[in-house]
C-alpha cells in the first residue's frame, strides 16, 4: 500500500506505508531508517541476535502472505535468460520478465 504526498514541484512522492522483508534485513539501524521514511517494517527477528527491550514484535497477516512473492520468483527463476543477465538495457529485461509472466500465465491456464 503506498501513500501520496503531494509536492510543490513535478510529481508526487509514492511512498509504502509498510515494508514487508525477511529476517535478512533485521537490524536496529534499518527499523529506524524506515521508521524516519514514515514505514511500518514488518520484519521477522533474527533468532542468533541478543532479545531487544520492550514488546515482542507482531508479524500480522501480511508477513504470512509474503510467500506468494517469494512463489513467483522461484517460477521466474526457472527462466534462464532472466537468471542470467544477458540484456543491457533495462526495457529489454522487463519485456522478458513480461513475457515469462505471460508464459507462467498461460502454462497455469492450460493445465
Amino acid at each position: 500500500m503506498r501513500l501520496r504526498i503531494p509536492s510543490n514541484r513535478g510529481r508526487s512522492i509514492c511512498r509504502f506505508k509498510e515494508l514487508i522483508a525477511d529476517k535478512a534485513y533485521d537490524s536496529t539501524s534499518f527499523r529506524h531508517f524506515l521508521r524516519r521514511r514514515g514505514a511500518k517494517p514488518t520484519i521477522p527477528e533474527r533468532k542468533n541476535r541478543k532479545k531487544r527491550k520492550g514488546r515482542p514484535l507482531a508479524l500480522g497477516n501480511q508477513y504470512r502472505q509474503r510467500w506468494k512473492i517469494e512463489r513467483c520468483f522461484a517460477w521466474l527463476d526457472n527462466s534462464r535468460r532472466l537468471i542470467v543477465r544477458y540484456e543491457r538495457y533495462i526495457q529489454h529485461y522487463k519485456a522478458f520478465c513480461l513475457v515469462a509472466l505471460i508464459l507462467l500465465s498461460v502454462n497455469r491456464l492450460l493445465k
